[in-house]
């Protein structure tokens, strides 16, 4: 029993210091991609990104197992787009506002864009990561 206990004790601090991945048990890139191939996924740079639109595209970033910029306000019709810069699997969950989806889950260097038409407050979250992981989007007008 003590072995048991000291092998998953270990085995959690291993997944811990490398960033909450489990080599050869977490998913790749392209186990998504051909999951889900309408889902956007795109290599991802370490820069911090603001909440400013680049291109067209606002940029928003998962990691440290959070969300940068965590509260965004765009005007109707702003793409936003999601990069996940974790060693885990990431999604976008809208729980409140005036539509709610779910995006596929996309992994580290993944992304996942979304145009938001419709004014109002969206809630969101990493439902891999609810505790750290929420945001809010303000459409306005």
């Amino acid at each position: 029993m003590v072995t048991l206990v000291v092998v998953l004790w270990y085995s959690a601090a291993l997944w811990y210091f490398n960033n909450f991945d489990s080599p050869g048990l977490s998913p790749s890139v392209s186990v998504a991609r051909s999951t889900y191939p309408g889902h956007q996924t795109t290599a991802g740079g370490r820069a911090r990104t603001p909440a400013t639109p680049v291109g067209g595209v606002v940029p928003v970033t998962y990691e440290g197992i959070s969300i940068t910029p965590a509260k965004i306000t765009v005007k109707a019709g702003a793409t936003l787009k999601w990069t996940n810069l974790d060693a885990t699997l990431h999604n976008v969950a809208i729980t409140s506002g005036p539509v709610r989806f779910s995006s596929p889950t996309f992994n580290k260097g993944g992304s996942y864009k979304a145009t938001f038409t419709k004014p109002g407050v969206y809630h969101y979250l990493c439902t891999f990561h609810p505790a750290t992981m929420t945001g809010t989007i303000t459409v306005a007008r």
